[in-house]
């Protein structure tokens, strides 16, 4: 299993050893909880700048290359 932790705020889902995949989901609630954080950096908080972050924050720690 992978320490999510630091995947915050969009939360990790594994499939078993014998067919490992993975999902990565992001909800509303926690969205509107950083949203704030976009603004800090004058990029907006749509679904290009969360998908992203999304690959940014996975190819950055994560050990397999990232397929998208």
């Amino acid at each position: 299993m992978i320490d999510s932790s630091g995947l915050a705020p969009f939360h990790l889902d594994e499939t078993g050893e014998a067919d490992p995949s993975h999902c990565l989901y992001l909800f509303d609630r926690d969205m509107e909880q950083v949203a704030h954080v976009f603004e800090e950096h004058h990029a907006e908080s749509h679904g290009h700048g969360w998908e992203g972050l999304a690959e940014s924050l996975v190819s950055s720690r994560m050990q397999a290359p990232l397929r998208v």
